[in-house]
């Protein structure tokens, strides 16, 4: 026999033995400290406040992505695209463009013109 072989069979009538002389206090006292010990292992109830947090962001980007016109004035450029009331506003700078569209036109046509 090896020394594990010993150890183990020493080891297992000494359990053996102390099976046989536990009475009924010790038996009792270790099934309370195991109940115990498997109350303590059960996993925690999570929080809500996670969760509550994801769906409170997700709602706001929701309305962010979905109401955006709401929150914006007109006649305001809106990421450099300009709203169509502002095109038909009249100022200076669209007069001079609507004088000068004969010449824009001529340009565009030679350009075309060239490329072809």
């Amino acid at each position: 026999m090896t020394k594990q072989d010993k150890f183990e069979s020493t080891l297992r009538e000494d359990l053996h033995a102390i099976e046989q002389t536990a009475g009924a206090p010790e038996v009792f006292r270790l099934a309370q400290a195991r109940n115990r010990a498997l109350a303590q292992a059960q996993p925690k109830a999570s929080s809500i406040w996670p969760l509550l947090g994801v769906s409170l962001a997700s709602a706001l980007m929701l309305a962010v992505l979905v109401v955006p016109d709401y929150w914006l004035p007109n006649n305001q450029l809106v990421d450099g695209v300009v709203t169509e009331e502002l095109l038909f506003e009249i100022t200076e700078d669209n007069i001079e463009l609507y004088e000068e569209l004969d010449f824009y036109y001529w340009l565009a046509e030679t350009d075309q013109d060239d490329i072809s």
